[in-house]
């Protein structure tokens, strides 16, 4: 099991959502506003099967995830990862082998100057020791004749 201890705040020990000051790394007014899922029962399909919510999209949690995404606030991702593994860590068997993160549009990269779901990814996968992986190969630089040939290539591998 990973310990949770760590000191995940700066040495001004501020809330990372509110800046007040804290003995942890969110205050404790912050992280009782900070709802959670008790249980994902009722969500039909089986996509969402093995999808885990830790907060409602609301409050600090909608704040916490807009400072990563359009502020630039990069170093989030350490403390979210911890958000979010302390609340999946208790809803699953068994570790994952490795982590994905979700590709970004590629103008939207280069508009923002980082991904940040790379940064969760590292994050997580550096806590619980797992690789970072990225199946994805760009085709940046290929001719659309090029990823024709590519993509029937597949197809035909894939009967």
């Amino acid at each position: 099991m990973i310990d949770f201890s760590f000191e995940l705040f700066s040495k001004n020990k501020k809330c990372f959502i509110c800046q007040r000051k804290t003995t942890d790394f969110i205050c404790q007014l912050c992280n009782r506003n900070l709802k959670r899922y008790q249980s994902l029962r009722g969500v039909s399909g089986y996509c969402h099967y093995h999808l885990y919510f830790p907060s409602p999209y609301t409050g600090g949690c909608k704040d916490l995830v807009h400072r990563l995404k359009y502020r630039g606030k990069t170093y989030l991702a350490q403390k979210m990862a911890y958000i979010m593994l302390s609340f999946y860590l208790q809803k699953i068997v068994s570790i994952p082998q490795r982590i994905v993160a979700v590709p970004m549009n590629g103008t939207k990269e280069i508009k923002r100057g980082y991904n940040r779901c790379d940064y969760l990814g590292k994050a997580i996968g550096s806590i619980l020791k797992i690789p970072v992986v990225n199946p994805l190969a760009r085709s940046s630089g290929v001719s659309l004749v090029q990823k024709r040939l590519i993509l029937e290539k597949s197809v035909l591998r894939a009967r």
